[in-house]
């Protein structure tokens, strides 16, 4: 019953629409700014509304979407049902939708704008949104969000903090003209859920030998995540998130310093992941080489940052070891199915005796919109319910996945102990740093090297020349 008293209501609504005397969002320029039509007299336009399909009830914090509607000046409005009414008086935030037809569906997420209210009816603006002039319009709403709450909400059980919480919608609603007369249709559209999910990243320091107190390193970030649906084999997704830069530091100096600047958050573009191979390599002497895939099994990524590489040299071998700490191996290890591997960002770390200062970057409100993949020789394309996560902001919980190791050993790798690698590499430096601090007097040292080398010869000719003038 409240599917046909709903559908009915967005015929009204879009009816009201096309003929704006009586339209549901009569838009009226006063003093420059809009003035929207109540939400509850948009509903009452349909005598078969009745309210009390939708009880109050002020411990229920879900959101809930009644319909969607066209206006004549070309907005899209969101009519949302939330239980804790104005007693809680929450604010939806997101809703996902594709306006393709849903066997091609590219969701996209608009922000919400709260428009009015009555009770438990909540009136939206989907900003940044402009109704298409074609005779058939697509809407395939796959959810809708609001800020996550503390408390009421799940938690994501680890460092990650979720900012969005997501509700189900799974309707596809389609407008258009039939006989010269508006319509709307809605029916189910198929979706996959995320039920876990963990966004972290790995470093991976240049590896480059500089003389220079500054060390530079590549953030590959990632999320890790499982569905209500097997993924046999993961082809494409769709991803966005939001970048903060973040300076950190810690001085000793003047009586000792230290704080923590946040940068603005901001939302970067839908990015579309494919299967694609990146690398990273640092800059400098004997710089460390690293690379992966952008969709991995979790089994993958656990081996894959299970590292052993050999960077051989004329007198000696460079060493470097990676893998994934113990517990996030632990976390990631039968909870999750797959990782993407989106972005990759910079580090910088300034670092002396009296302190140091960092810059990198946080990765914020991580959402995926879009799954396709193939399960039992079918292949799927949908949208996805999940929510927004991000990074730890709080720079002692800001901490890499992997762990990186580097030596230096002389010969072949398994033969000299540690104490000779260290001593080696050791001298190797010191050599190295004389050459330099004696590059100003190199000419000098070249004239006196060769005067005493070439001097006992001087001194046997210059007697030999005295022998023969006696």
């Amino acid at each position: 019953m409240r599917r046909i008293v709903q559908m009915i209501i967005a015929v009204v609504i879009l009816f009201c629409g096309v003929f704006p005397l009586s339209g549901i969002s009569t838009a009226l320029a006063v003093e420059s700014e809009v003035v929207y039509s109540d939400v509850l007299d948009d509903l009452h336009k349909d005598e078969n509304f009745d309210e009390s399909y939708y009880p109050e009830d002020d411990k229920d914090y879900s959101i809930q979407l009644i319909q969607i509607a066209e206006s004549s000046a070309q907005e899209l409005f969101a009519y949302i049902y939330q239980p804790g009414g104005q007693a809680l008086d929450l604010r939806a935030s997101y809703i996902r939708i594709s306006t393709n037809p849903k066997e091609a569906i590219e969701p996209k997420d608009y922000t919400l704008k709260h428009i009015n209210s009555s009770g438990v009816f909540y009136k939206y603006l989907i900003e940044d949104f402009k109704v298409s002039s074609d005779d058939t319009r697509y809407y395939g709403v796959v959810q809708i969000m609001r800020p996550w709450i503390k408390d009421v909400d799940p938690s994501s059980g680890t460092d990650n903090e979720i900012t969005q919480q997501p509700f189900s919608v799974q309707k596809q609603y389609t407008f258009g003209e039939l006989n010269g007369k508006p319509f709307v249709r809605e029916e189910h559209i198929d979706t996959i859920e995320v039920t876990d999910k963990f966004v972290g990243f790995c470093r991976y320091p240049e590896g480059g030998f500089e003389f220079s107190v500054t060390s530079e390193a590549c953030d590959a970030h990632y999320v890790a995540f499982n569905t209500d649906r097997q993924i046999d084999k993961l082809i494409e997704a769709d991803l966005q998130y939001s970048t903060q830069s973040v300076y950190d530091y810690f001085h000793t100096v003047v009586g000792g310093s230290s704080g923590t600047v946040f940068g603005e958050i901001i939302k970067q573009p839908l990015l579309t992941i494919t299967g694609e191979k990146v690398s990273y390599e640092g800059d400098g002497w004997w710089a460390s080489k690293y690379s992966w895939n952008r969709i991995q099994t979790v089994d993958e990524f656990i081996a894959t940052e299970k590292r052993h590489d050999v960077y051989k040299a004329v007198k000696f071998n460079k060493v470097v070891d990676t893998e994934l700490t113990l517990d996030i191996e632990k976390e990631l290890k039968g909870k999750y199915s797959w990782v993407l591997r989106f972005v990759e960002t910079d580090y910088t770390l300034q670092g002396t005796s009296m302190g140091y200062d960092q810059w990198y970057t946080n990765i914020e409100d991580v959402t995926i919109l879009r799954l396709q993949f193939v399960t039992n020789g079918a292949t799927y394309n949908l949208g996805v319910i999940d929510n927004m996560q991000s990074e730890p902001a709080d720079p002692d919980k800001h901490k890499p996945s992997n762990s990186v190791t580097e030596k230096f050993n002389f010969g072949d790798e398994g033969c000299p102990s540690s104490c000779a690698s260290l001593w080696g590499i050791l001298g190797l430096i010191l050599i190295i740093i004389l050459i330099i601090l004696c590059f100003p007097i190199l000419k000098y040292l070249i004239q006196g090297i060769v005067w005493i080398v070439s001097w006992p010869f001087k001194a046997i000719k210059k007697a030999i020349d005295k022998h023969k003038r006696e």
